[in-house]
């Protein structure tokens, strides 16, 4: 089978991949269906200053959850900027910052390969936010629906009331200040 050649003159091709890039950017980015709840939550404590938690922790406050890994460029990018907003919030008690450690995706996580590899990390890196292990998959796949295709790092934004108001796949400058205007916004609101 002989590949199919794109020529630079060609606007039918070019006019195609565009309109693929934005359907596919759309199905990741834009919900138009109601929020989604959080409805399951099973985390662990990786580190000694996360605590632990359950779904009735967070509800009445403002969550900001993020799945990423030691081993992925984007989400290395991305922590300096997670760290920062868990140290300007955490003193209060209506934001919790749940940050999710991920061994291989579609492995299951050695817990102690993982606590040891994300505290010597954080650790480095000077990092003080809380981490947390999701073993059995059950967070995560509770919120494949909500942002499609799978990835890390995906970071969830989640009201009071359980509602996932937003999602995003990958890290990008732009799209953190998004994260960081939509979390402000949510903790200026009182219950």
């Amino acid at each position: 089978m002989q590949p199919v050649e794109l020529r630079s003159g060609s606007s039918q091709w070019g006019f195609l991949l565009i309109a693929a890039a934005v359907i596919g950017l759309y199905l990741v980015f834009v919900r138009t269906a109601p929020p989604q709840k959080l409805t399951t939550f099973e985390v662990r404590p990786l580190v000694p200053h996360a605590e632990a938690l359950q779904l009735s922790d967070l509800q009445g406050r403002v969550v900001l959850l993020n799945f990423w890994a030691t081993w992925c460029g984007p989400c290395v990018e991305e922590l300096p900027h997670l760290d920062e907003l868990y140290r300007r919030y955490r003193d209060r008690s209506d934001f919790r910052l749940v940050a999710v450690s991920c061994g291989d995706l579609g492995a299951a996580d050695d817990l102690e390969a993982l606590r040891e590899e994300t505290a010597m990390f954080l650790k480095s890196r000077r990092f003080e936010l809380p981490a947390y292990a999701d073993p059995r998959g059950v967070t995560r796949d509770g919120l494949a629906s909500t942002l499609r295709p799978g990835g890390i790092p995906a970071t969830f934004l989640i009201d009071r009331d359980g509602s996932i108001v937003g999602a995003w796949l990958g890290y990008t400058p732009e799209q953190f200040e998004q994260v960081k205007l939509q979390l402000a916004a949510l903790l200026q609101r009182r219950p």
